[in-house]
């Protein structure tokens, strides 16, 4: 996958506890194969880099603080 980021996926819904923490964020595809990891900080309103060239389909979405594991699903159309 290329390292290249077309533009942003806008994630809200942190736990206070969480903002300004480290955290890792991951998208994998529907087969569950890994697209792109990346080291963000936790807000209020996280924007997850989306790699150039993304097809069209199903993205599963993962978040980890030390505390806490988000996971979410995005239809990218």
């Amino acid at each position: 996958p290329s390292s290249t980021v077309s533009y942003q996926w806008n994630i809200k819904g942190l736990r206070k506890e969480d903002l300004g923490e480290q955290m890792q964020a991951a998208i994998y595809d529907i087969h569950g194969s890994l697209i792109k990891r990346s080291g963000l900080t936790a807000t209020d309103q996280v924007q997850l880099p989306v790699p150039y060239g993304l097809v069209k389909g199903v993205y599963f979405i993962e978040l980890r603080t030390n505390q806490t594991i988000y996971r979410g699903m995005v239809v990218h159309q």
